[in-house]
């Protein structure tokens, strides 16, 4: 959890910087579940030089026609679409707060109301639950010199206590050897043979890995206390692509149940233990994809690792938990039989996850080559379950895009202080609901609410009553912050003793180029 040291190295470091005039800054606007490409032209085609996620934000240069030119805080140099993103006008420099205009909210009136309550009881997506940890809901005085309260907790579903099983569905058929268009190894090579080490397979088992690590970083999860993994592949073997059995689907339980024993694989059950997920993940980066795409067959083999499909698992847990299946794929589904009955099959298998409260999250890696639409089943497989589907142009990117990509219902959370009206700009949201943010104070009682904002736009809130009080600076606190202080300057000559021998490299660099260009021989 970020602390009060960060804050103060933050004012530190703002000490030593020169007055910078205020700038406008552009920042991914609602629509954005990822991450927005930055690229070093105005054309969609342009290299990707950078993204912009959802909570960052870059500063504006200047308009072109449909980009905005932005500086990252990197200082890279690049554009993005003006219709993934917002620019902020900010015409004075202040604190990173907008106040929030004070005029009450509209009361529903009794349509409204009915309308609302049958939304939630009837649509997709369940109740979320917000749960603050800090401070905790007995502490209702706060006395610091700083006015800045820190709050942190979860927004989930709610009776998950923020815990989570997730299933990772990876395709393994034949087309996942294709290039996947990124250099999915880093050796700063795109190698576009056909299986290589940067394949749309390959790129997948990396995206998972990385998921993993991911999850290990969250907040009170090092060790996979909430969140539990297992990772499916789903195909399904050639000869079986006009197996006459299969010619009348018939969608029950135990066709789908017979259809995932086949021609999907558990190669890691639910589990806690990253590092072994890792190593299995490892093994099977090592094989080689084949066959057709059974989409059915991944969506119930996963439902079954759930509990959700087929006879009760002994080691089942009766505790309450999100059931989530992120869902990777590269084509269209294909068994069983012909391309009709493998789409009512997975179309099936999407309307049974949703009746065991299983989301599904679609990723297409690369959009149809003659429609460029992403695909109608992938749609409705997402669209029951209350999931996303996520089109990723460059099969690559899905490292990036699967390691940011949101675990519950929750898209973002928002801190206001409601008597003061104050909102804090932006708070950090983790991909499983936890969040934290330090929201400004004044003396007396302070009403603070703590809202989720769901993907469907509808919201959560919770609210806390605080009594602030400045109070002296306590001797062991100003001891700390002395402390502080000291690490702080360290640090801050160390930066300087960085920069100096950079802008000494650079100069060096800069001389000795110009020596070869006075030395060179001119060409006859």
């Amino acid at each position: 959890m970020i602390r009060r040291p960060i804050a103060v190295l933050a004012l530190a470091l703002a000490g030593l910087a020169p007055e910078i005039a205020p700038a406008d800054q552009i920042v991914p606007s609602e629509r954005v579940r990822s991450r927005v490409v930055v690229r070093d032209a105005p054309d969609r085609s342009a290299r990707d030089v950078g993204g912009l996620r959802p909570g960052e934000e870059a500063r504006w240069l200047e308009t072109t026609a449909d980009w905005y030119r932005v500086e990252l805080p990197d200082a890279t140099e690049g554009f993005v679409s003006v219709g993934w993103t917002q620019r902020i006008l900010e015409a004075t420099p202040g604190p990173e707060v907008v106040r929030l205009p004070s005029v009450p909210e509209p009361e529903l009136g009794w349509l409204e109301r009915t309308g609302r309550d049958l939304g939630e009881l009837f649509g997709q997506q369940p109740p979320v639950e917000v749960t603050v940890h800090d401070p905790h809901p007995a502490r209702t005085h706060f006395r610091h010199p700083e006015p800045r309260l820190p709050v942190a907790g979860y927004a989930a579903a709610a009776d998950s206590n923020g815990r989570v099983d997730l299933m990772l569905a990876l395709d393994t058929s034949t087309s996942t050897n294709e290039f996947s268009e990124t250099d999915v190894d880093g050796d700063g090579e795109l190698e576009d043979e056909w299986a290589g080490d940067d394949s749309i397979y390959q790129a997948q088992i990396l995206a998972a890995r990385s998921f993993v690590t991911n999850l290990s970083r969250l907040p009170g999860n090092g060790g996979g206390e909430r969140i539990r993994v297992g990772v499916v592949a789903f195909g399904g073997e050639e000869e079986l692509r006009l197996y006459e059995p299969d010619r009348n689907f018939e969608p029950t339980q135990a066709s789908l149940l017979a259809l995932a024993e086949r021609d999907a694989v558990l190669h890691v059950p639910l589990s806690a233990d990253y590092l072994a997920i890792e190593r299995l993940l490892l093994d099977l980066g090592a094989r080689r994809p084949s066959g057709m795409t059974n989409f059915a067959a991944g969506i119930g083999r996963a439902m079954q690792e759930l509990g959700r499909l087929g006879p009760p698992r002994e080691d089942a847990s009766n505790e309450p938990v999100q059931r989530v299946i992120d869902f990777l794929t590269d084509g269209l589904p294909s068994l069983p039989y012909a391309r009709i009955e493998a789409e009512r099959a997975a179309r099936y298998a999407a309307r049974m996850a949703e009746a065991q409260g299983v989301r599904i999250n679609v990723f297409e890696l690369g959009k149809n080559a003659v429609t460029r639409k992403t695909s109608a089943t992938s749609q409705r497989m997402a669209q029951v379950t209350g999931g996303n589907l996520i089109a990723v142009d460059r099969p690559g990117d899905i490292v990036d895009i699967l390691r940011a990509t949101s675990l519950t219902f929750v898209e973002r959370v928002r801190l206001v202080n409601r008597t003061t009206g104050v909102q804090t700009r932006y708070i950090a949201t983790g991909i499983d609901g936890s969040f934290y943010g330090e929201v400004p104070l004044q003396d007396g009682r302070n009403d603070i609410s703590v809202v989720a904002v769901l993907h469907d736009g509808r919201e959560r809130e919770r609210s806390i009553a605080i009594d602030y009080d400045q109070g002296p600076t306590e001797p062991e606190l100003a001891a700390q912050l002395k402390d502080l202080q000291l690490r702080n300057q360290a640090l801050i000559e160390d930066i300087r003793a960085r920069l100096a021998r950079e802008i000494a490299a650079q100069k060096k660099k800069i001389d000795l180029d110009g020596d070869r260009s006075v030395g060179a021989a001119p060409r006859q």
